[in-house]
């Protein structure tokens, strides 16, 4: 007997029917959790412990080859980059915002408007990148797309001393950073997937492939064998990280990717099979042995037999009978089927059904505002990650480098403590604007918000909505106008008007 049977024999169990051993068992001898038991369900169902890297080294070509594809071809996978790219730096860029104060605590106007002119002026498309083709606006939006489509941001710093800032940055193809180049180098330090580290996994430096101008037409695989490695200090590289040992990205499309691709396909074959039944009416036929098989109306290029299909045609392969034709899919249940689809991609894609796939049939308000709630709470996840990743790293060489050039003066030679961007990307209208506006008005009057909280939130800066009200009121005393901007749901707006006959009246 050995120990487990002894065990049982405790509990006064000595035989177990087999088909309910596993129920028969005490609590405390089956697994903690049951998706961990291997039975006849999840016999199929047994992944490995690998790392991170070893998962996305196999599968990062092909998955940021066929994203691409999808960007391309897809109807939806197009939407869902057109989304990103509407909702995270918005139609304007992510706008750069100064908060520097004075010893006194008072904001430093003059100097947080310099420094927004300058960077205003270094976005400029001449200033921002090597090519002198993409302005700062555009540039945040190129990025963007790279982060999302192919799974990571790769940019290179480039110092020109011709250049006003001394500053640019080149945009560069994730396929440029070697994911073949895996080794151990002789200075200790380890490259994978180009990407060389550290014994604390700390980058060091990125290897390059050369390419060839040449090829480069054609693919950036036929390089020249060569690499370049340059330093991590003039790289930026942000991707999504996942895990904690990760040192690539993958694409952001890679969870529904699967499901989108097989939606495409059934979508392709239902409408096929749609405009065929519209177009073949049906068949006459003979039964008789004798008649010669049917030969078709044409051939493909492969010499395989086809039959043509006009709207209102019928073919005749006989002259004895007639069936007709009719194909019945798609059918009543291919809308049910395709939202059901839509709505895991939407999910993979962490985004709203309703708005991937332009579906408001089975939407109420409520619905709709919870949904678009949950989805700009995703939205403003991800400009906050690309702030912190790219956004304010590229700040901080700018503003270096424009003050050892003088395109920029600071107050202090320590350039450092003026290093405080503040990035407010796209932000999103009132769902119901009075009853919001309401909320928003009570949780001031409660204390538990403030002016300068509400305006960030619309992306609005307060000093500079009170600068603007200042020069307003500055330009309506000159015109003889009076607008009360507080107190009241509607500005009151009063105006001197003096008639021919020299007596003022109000308007």
């Amino acid at each position: 007997m050995n120990t487990f049977q002894k065990i049982l024999g405790l509990f006064g169990i000595t035989t177990i029917p087999k088909p309910v051993r596993n129920s028969w068992l005490p609590s405390f001898l089956k697994r903690g959790y049951a998706a961990a038991n291997i039975n006849r369900i999840t016999n199929d169902w047994r992944p490995s412990s690998t790392s991170a890297d070893y998962d996305i080294k196999a599968a990062l070509v092909s998955i940021r080859d066929k994203a691409r594809d999808l960007c391309q071809n897809n109807d939806y996978a197009r939407k869902f980059l057109r989304m990103c790219r509407k909702n995270i730096p918005g139609a304007y860029g992510f706008q750069l915002h100064m908060k520097i104060k004075m010893k006194s605590g008072e904001l430093d106007t003059p100097l947080n408007n310099h420094i927004k002119e300058q960077f205003k002026e270094w976005g400029r498309r001449e200033f921002c990148t090597v090519t002198g083709q993409l302005s700062w606006r555009q540039a945040q939006h190129i990025a963007l797309m790279h982060l999302v489509r192919d799974g990571e941001l790769l940019v290179r710093k480039i110092y020109q001393k011709s250049s006003k800032f001394g500053y640019k940055m080149q945009i560069l193809e994730p396929d440029l950073l070697d994911e073949k180049f895996n080794e151990k180098l002789s200075n200790g330090n380890m490259v994978r997937m180009g990407v060389e580290i550290d014994a604390w996994r700390k980058p060091i430096a990125y290897h390059l492939k050369v390419v060839n101008p040449e090829t480069e037409l054609y693919s950036f695989s036929q390089g020249t064998g060569e690499r370049e490695r340059i330093l991590a200090r003039d790289i930026y590289h942000y991707f999504d990280r996942e895990r904690s040992f990760q040192t690539r990205g993958i694409s952001w499309l890679a969870a529904g990717m699967l499901r989108l691709r097989m939606l495409s396909a059934y979508e392709e074959a239902a409408l096929i099979n749609a405009r065929i039944g519209a177009s073949k009416m049906g068949f006459f036929y003979d039964e008789s042995e004798t008649t010669a098989s049917y030969q078709g109306t044409e051939k493909d290029s492969s010499g395989n037999e086809i039959v043509g299909v006009e709207p209102g045609q019928f073919e005749d392969i006989g002259r004895k009978r007639f069936t007709p034709f009719n194909p019945d899919f798609p059918d009543a249940q291919h809308g049910p089927f395709v939202e059901s689809m839509g709505r895991g991609i939407s999910s993979g894609f962490d985004v709203s059904y309703h708005t991937l796939f332009n579906d408001l049939t089975s939407v109420n308000y409520s619905s709709i505002r919870h949904g678009m709630l949950d989805e700009r709470e995703t939205w403003t996840m991800m400009q906050e990650d690309f702030i912190e990743g790219f956004l304010e790293l590229v700040f901080r060489d700018w503003l270096e480098m424009s003050y050892l050039k003088g395109a920029v003066i600071l107050p202090s030679e320590d350039w450092e403590i003026y290093n405080i961007p503040y990035f407010i990307g796209k932000r999103w209208g009132w769902v119901d604007p009075e009853s919001d506006m309401n909320a928003k008005r009570g949780e001031l009057d409660s204390g538990m918000t403030s002016l300068t909280r509400v305006c960030a939130e619309r992306g609005d800066d307060l000093e500079e909505i009170l600068a603007e009200i200042k020069d307003e009121k500055m330009l309506f005393q000159k015109y003889g106008v009076t607008v009360n901007y507080a107190g009241t749901a509607k500005p009151v707006v009063t105006a001197e008007v003096k008639p021919t006959n020299g007596k003022s009246v109000s308007a």
